[in-house]
């Protein structure tokens, strides 16, 4: 009984993240129109092409924000890790390290 319980659960929670995964591109095949429905053009009278200044080249564009931010934390990130690279670092950035003899 358990065992056919928990196999229909797991079904069921698979068919609804297919679903889910689905809807996304049937919605956006609904908000296209189709070829037919759209009207014909007319030839729009010649008219001269007025064409846009280009922008300075002292005008930055503005980056765009990222969308999504993601964060890797791997293994072993725990604090005697971050430690030992905080040691490891400070010593490189020490004039005496740099001087001393290899033994």
């Amino acid at each position: 009984m358990k065992k056919t319980l928990a196999l229909l659960l797991a079904m069921m929670m698979m068919l609804g993240l297919l679903t889910g995964c689905g809807s996304t591109q049937a919605a956006a095949e609904e908000t296209q129109t189709p070829a037919a429905e759209t009207p014909a053009e007319e030839p729009a009278a010649e008219e001269p092409a007025q064409e846009e200044p280009a922008p300075a080249e002292t005008e930055a564009a503005a980056p765009a924000a990222p969308k999504y931010i993601f964060l890797f934390i791997g293994d072993g990130m725990s604090y005697p890790q971050f430690q030992a690279a905080s040691d490891y670092l400070g010593a490189l950035k020490d004039e005496d390290y740099w001087q001393a003899e290899p033994s």
